[in-house]
């Protein structure tokens, strides 16, 4: 198994420590992989809203573990977001985890001070957003908001980290920024493109964050309850032609009806239907974009058999009809 260790005791150099270990050169703060190691590349880039941010897009020829050591009495922390489907493993205070998208864990933020390590199985492809936080910076911008957890966190001296599962409304995000990344051209546009939308993710992330306390009067959340309601997830984008009654839902995964209905729309930020009409629409607009596919092919693969309740639900989800979007070169 190939291996590099790196910290952020000096923020501005990781990314150069890391070329060196992997026999890369950097070029516009940019590491590509080796032919002898990989192929992708890591991309570091510092943003003129105090946020910077990194994306490594990766495959590696066999077995690769990371390592982020520990640096102590540094104000940055750095918020992972897993974009591989091809679940990594990630330790941390000697305890492994199985990390990626579609995983509860998909978004990981740790203080400086705690050390991570990650392992990635070759042959794969890893795909990882980081956004790095300046804490003083952030802090002098929230003086005139009520505490709050990240305020909190912010603050405290301890040593700390956070798991969070990725939104609908995060991933939709992420895929953009990932495509501003994939055209980056170091023009005034693409910068203000991406530091939009990485506020936006940003802010997206705060607010999720901020609900913990919240959650945990309004319900009896526990961890096992949080693995169960992704395993009913991944059932309703299975067949997204045909959504699961709640009654089948509630009783394979052991959940109540009501408990379900009630803990899923708290995680995931809509209600059952809700969240399988959302997904059944985003898959129909990728099918319609990608000119491959009629309306009527896409209505008909997704279990309309009733084009005309396909439009009219496409319409409210995105404001057009799914002709239009044909139509639209």
């Amino acid at each position: 198994m190939a291996s590099i260790c790196f910290n952020v005791q000096k923020p501005k150099s990781w990314i150069r420590d890391i070329a060196n270990q992997l026999g890369g050169e950097v070029k516009n703060e940019t590491v590509y992989l080796t032919s002898q190691v990989g192929k992708g590349f890591i991309k570091n880039l510092y943003l003129s809203n105090d946020l910077s941010v990194s994306y490594i897009h990766a495959y590696f020829y066999q077995n690769f573990k990371v390592c982020r050591k520990a640096a102590h009495n540094i104000p940055l922390s750095p918020i992972h977001f897993y974009l591989h489907h091809n679940k990594a493993v990630q330790e941390i205070e000697g305890r492994k985890e199985q990390i990626g998208i579609a995983s509860p864990k998909g978004i990981f933020w740790p203080s400086s001070s705690i050390e991570s390590k990650w392992e990635y199985a070759s042959n794969t492809w890893i795909d990882t957003l980081v956004i790095n936080v300046n804490h003083k910076s952030l802090l002098s911008r929230m003086k005139l908001e009520e505490d709050s957890y990240v305020k909190a966190l912010l603050k405290s001296s301890h040593p700390f980290y956070v798991f969070e599962y990725i939104t609908p409304e995060m991933n939709i995000l992420l895929k953009e920024i990932v495509n501003v990344f994939n055209e980056y051209d170091q023009s005034l546009s693409s910068e203000f493109l991406l530091e939009g939308k990485i506020s936006q993710l940003f802010g997206h992330f705060i607010a999720r964050v901020n609900k913990r306390k919240q959650i945990g009067r309004a319900l009896d959340f526990n961890e096992e309850d949080i693995k169960r309601l992704f395993k009913v997830k991944e059932e309703l984008l299975r067949d997204l032609s045909e959504t699961p009654q709640v009654k089948f839902l509630a009783e394979k995964f052991a959940f109540s009806e009501s408990k379900l209905q009630k803990l899923f729309k708290q995680v995931f930020g809509k209600s059952l239907y809700q969240f399988a009409l959302y997904e059944k629409m985003l898959c129909a607009q990728t099918m319609l974009l990608s000119r491959k596919h009629s309306v009527t092919e896409v209505g008909y693969s997704l279990g309309y058999s009733n084009l005309s309740h396909f439009t009219k639900a496409y319409k409210n989800q995105f404001g057009l009809s799914p002709k239009s979007v044909c139509k639209n070169d």
